[in-house]
């Protein structure tokens, strides 16, 4: 099978997944006993006034009718309007989606530029003292919640008096760079902006870190194991009978038998990523899917909810259909069937 052609199957098995997801999603909403307009007007509001926000929002009608107005909706491209701010669910989506993605993609690379290289040095020095602390650094990195750890780094800035900031995206009093992709730290390099681009980087330190931990542990440990393995084969023994250096052998052949399991963790860790930026963006006052999703759910505000569930499901899936592509590039054996 061409690559064109799994890709194309790959983006009509999406259809199905969007439904399943949204569906159960909207089921799962429905299940808990609240009442979304009170939330939204008040629990002082009279029936007539109560009446008129069902009506406009279409929570008047049965359930299976609310849920086929939105797959309606979706079809054009209209995520309707949020009960609780009565602004339109897609214009939110363009306003917190970037900073979502900018934390994401930050901590993603922080977790492969260290622990790839984590996980080489506790293979070259297998069961020496690196490797004892690699694994243990390892353990208490997949050990530690990130809301914990989220806290815990808030603690330790305050009372270390670290000049860094424990809240927000940019500067409350200096303006951010003109708006381009919506990533600030891309923005500030493309507007030339080395303050705009400094202040960036403070403000997402904290929250990446937080998010990264656990990503670190996980690749450490899957580039170890793999890079072991690879170590004891036949290919690498003819690589050290012909006198390659060892640096040569680790990150030419060895690395490169482990690239396939590492680029698969990639695209699993960028999925756990994104779900835990739902707690780490509200730790740290981060103005991001994951915080909306949160202010939506305590309104019960659905329309914004599943919204962000499936630009969420979207997301990881269209990361892990390139991480499938690029198996390829890595091993040209590999076959798509």
């Amino acid at each position: 099978m061409k690559v064109w052609q799994y890709v194309l199957r790959r983006l009509i098995l999406l259809i199905p997944f969007i439904i399943g997801l949204t569906l159960m999603t909207f089921l799962l909403s429905r299940i808990i006993p609240a009442d979304p307009i009170g939330l939204s007007i008040g629990k002082h509001a009279t029936d007539e006034q109560r009446a008129i926000v069902a009506e406009k929002f279409g929570l008047d009608k049965p359930a299976h009718i609310q849920y086929l107005m939105f797959l309606s909706d979706l079809t054009r491209g209209d995520f309707g309007r949020s009960l609780a701010t009565r602004a339109p669910v897609v214009n939110d989506l363009r306003r917190f989606f970037p900073a979502t993605i900018e934390l994401a993609l930050t901590a993603l690379f922080l977790a492969l530029l260290i622990g790839i290289p984590l996980g080489l040095l506790s293979a070259r020095y297998r069961d020496k003292s690196i490797d004892h602390g690699s694994r243990l650094a390892s353990l208490i990195g997949v050990s530690f919640p990130n809301f914990w750890l989220g806290l815990m780094l808030q603690l330790l800035v305050v009372v270390m008096v670290i000049n860094l900031p424990i809240s927000g995206r940019f500067s409350d009093v200096i303006p951010p760079p003109p708006k381009i992709s919506g990533m600030l730290i891309l923005d500030s390099i493309l507007n030339l902006d080395s303050r705009s681009l400094v202040i960036s980087l403070r403000h997402l330190i904290l929250p990446a870190i937080t998010l990264a931990l656990a990503s670190i542990a996980e690749i450490s440990r899957l580039t170890r194991s793999g890079v072991i393995e690879a170590l004891g084969k036949d290919f690498v023994l003819t690589a050290r009978a012909s006198g390659l250096p060892e640096v040569t052998i680790l990150y030419r052949h060895a690395l490169r038998y482990a690239a396939i399991p590492i680029l698969t963790i990639t695209g699993l860790l960028f999925t756990w990523t994104l779900a835990g930026s739902v707690l780490v963006e509200t730790i740290f006052g981060w103005p991001g899917l994951g915080r909306y999703a949160v202010r939506s759910a305590l309104f019960l505000d659905m329309r914004p909810l599943l919204a962000v569930v499936l630009v969420f499901g979207l997301t990881a899936a269209i990361v892990n259909l390139i991480v499938d592509v690029l198996y390829r590039a890595v091993d040209p054996r590999v076959q798509y069937n």
